[in-house]
């Protein structure tokens, strides 16, 4: 193999399984051809045992579902992305381009792509999400497991154990969101999980995987993530409703979170539509989850199914997603109604708060600002009052907001607690 130089850099081709590694040294002088490399006695000799643990670290590393094949991929992303930042880590197609550097500042290079991440969990009413990200919000790695219901321990384990098979024992801070009440890391219950009692979620999570963990209701997480990073970044006033297996979301006034005084600000769910209908897991009846979310939706459906009318779906067993993209006749009443009560409430949430901005996520959102738009602009426009009538929504752009979210708590929970 020759050897090419490249600016101040010599470059030696070395085979490491499915990845190349090239090590450059910087040059004194005239160029070093790959005979007098090789002639060099002692110095290629010391070379070739390092190119050699280099191979083993690799092989150990790719075991582990983090080495370099792994980052290889991560880093032509990121180059594809940013070539303007290009500076420390050259890549050029499938090979790595790494200068010679003193010990220290090769182990923190190491330590900044490989080690150093924030681990961030989505807790889910069907399946844990849990992923790596870089400081910067890139996700690394990620890895998904279906949701245990009725019991703390099941479900406390199978998040740790998503947690380690991550595979990163070097974080930066490690941050989880939940579908329930939370208060200094205490759950005051997971109703969609099928969980009533009130437990120290952090400081039990913590133990299980022998770090601090940051834990926050997931709806909060979603505004958080939306105000920064997505459709409401550079917005200091907004409101995001979150329509998933329930509903819930946050407002942001003055770029910060408003979270009541005990946290509980943002249960947009819970509010009352109308005197006595559906019960719901609060204890309450009439709330707006149980006409407007995707476990809302599944239960008017069955009410009709139930009460007589002819579908062609199984009621017993359809899910919200099945019956907003379904064309059945009875599907399709169920799914307009609720997207009516949807907008309806959204606009009582604008008529309270006065917001430049509404985001709204979810997957059940996918269908009111698509399919069925026309019916969530009637009801909007039916409960705003003038001066609100023409506040515009958005629709969340971030692939998983709960879960960036998470990551922001645990890397930033200095302003976690501003908030």
């Amino acid at each position: 193999m020759g050897n090419r130089r490249i600016g101040s850099f010599a470059r030696t081709n070395v085979k490491m399984g499915d990845a190349k590694m090239i090590v450059g040294r910087q040059l004194e002088g005239s160029h070093y051809n790959t005979q007098r490399a090789k002639g060099s006695g002692r110095k290629w000799q010391q070379g070739r045992e390092r190119f050699a643990g280099m191979e083993r670290h690799q092989k150990h590393e790719n075991r582990q579902g983090h080495g370099f094949a792994a980052h290889r991929d991560f880093r032509r992303q990121e180059a594809q992305r940013h070539p303007q930042s290009q500076q420390e880590l050259k890549v050029h197609k499938d090979i790595i381009v790494l200068g010679e550097e003193p010990d220290d500042k090769a182990q923190e290079k190491q330590e900044r792509y490989f080690g150093k991440v924030v681990i961030a969990c989505d807790v889910g009413a069907t399946k844990i999400l849990a992923a790596a990200f870089t400081p910067s919000g890139k996700i690394v790695r990620q890895l998904g497991l279906g949701t245990p219901k009725k019991s703390k321990k099941l479900l406390l384990d199978a998040i740790a154990s998503t947690i380690d098979r991550l595979g990163y024992k070097k974080t930066i801070g490690i941050g989880v969101c939940v579908p329930g009440f939370v208060k200094d890391g205490i759950v005051y219950g997971l109703p969609n999980i099928g969980i009533a009692e009130r437990f120290d979620f952090a400081a039990e999570l913590g133990r299980l995987i022998g770090k601090k963990v940051e834990v926050e209701n997931d709806s909060k997480c979603f505004a958080i993530a939306e105000s920064r990073m997505g459709a409401g970044k550079g917005v200091g006033d907004m409101i995001a409703v979150n329509f998933g297996t329930g509903i819930g979301g946050g407002v942001i006034i003055g770029s910060r979170l408003y979270r009541g005084s005990n946290n509980m600000a943002g249960e947009f769910g819970h509010m009352k539509m109308t005197l006595g209908g559906p019960a719901c897991g609060c204890g309450g009846e009439g709330c707006f989850e149980r006409y407007a979310s995707g476990s809302g939706i599944v239960g008017r459906f069955a009410d009709a199914a139930q009460a007589g009318a002819q579908t062609s779906l199984f009621w017993e067993t359809a899910t919200a997603a099945q019956i907003l993209e379904s064309q059945d006749q009875v599907a399709v009443s169920v799914s307009r109604n609720a997207a009516r009560i949807a907008g309806r409430g959204v606009a009582s949430l604008a008529n309270a708060f006065n917001p430049k901005l509404i985001v709204v996520g979810g997957p059940v959102a996918q269908a009111y600002q698509g399919k069925y738009k026309k019916e969530f602009d009637e009801g909007f426009a039916a409960g705003a009052i003038p001066v609100v009538k023409n506040t515009p929504i958005a629709l969340s752009r971030l692939e998983h907001p709960s879960l960036v979210g998470a990551m922001l708590i645990a890397s930033q929970p200095q302003q976690k607690s501003r908030d």
